[in-house]
């Protein structure tokens, strides 16, 4: 169902936790009537592209899951593939400790020498799975951030959700 967000004002806001299982307003979705669904638009906060982000690394020894680097840069996000080095064919970046040093899925493969060029990039256009108001299921992709879907949505989806997005907040 397409809302028209355009006449509407939105009341309340909640921040959106993807789950296969759970409507957004946290009630289990097998156990709920449809008819007591409660709908939501969705507003975008984060949704980045593919273009990839380069820095500059610093020493690495072989065998190491902790990666270091300058200069500082917010935009690297857990999840993100990492190349650019041998040693890097399949890690992603498990979880960003600060601006300069993430922790990686799997050890580098050999050692990576100071002032090496790596790369952080989404291997695939964001996308964001969601299940409406009407119980039909629907994968949007390459979501822009600042926008605010007009779908009545219920529950957004923990597989198919993914490149990236982030900060979604469920508006009714």
């Amino acid at each position: 169902m397409i809302r028209n967000y355009y006449q509407e004002v939105f009341k309340t806001g909640v921040g959106v936790t993807p789950s296969d299982t759970l409507l957004i307003d946290g009630r289990l979705k097998s156990t709920a009537p449809q008819g007591s669904w409660k709908q939501y638009a969705l507003y975008i906060g984060e949704a980045p592209g593919l273009v990839p982000v380069t820095v500059t690394a610093h020493a690495v020894a072989n065998n190491a899951t902790v990666l270091t680097f300058s200069p500082p840069n917010p935009n690297i996000k857990a999840g993100m593939s990492v190349g650019g080095a041998e040693g890097l064919t399949t890690q992603t970046v498990n979880s960003v400790d600060s601006t300069t040093q993430v922790t990686l899925s799997a050890a580098t493969g050999a050692a990576i020498a100071e002032g090496t060029i790596i790369t952080f990039s989404y291997s695939e256009l964001n996308s964001l799975k969601v299940t409406t108001i009407d119980n039909d299921e629907i994968t949007f992709k390459n979501i822009q951030p600042g926008f605010v879907l007009p779908v009545s949505v219920v529950q957004v989806h923990a597989t198919g959700t993914g490149g990236g997005l982030g900060s979604i907040v469920a508006l009714s």
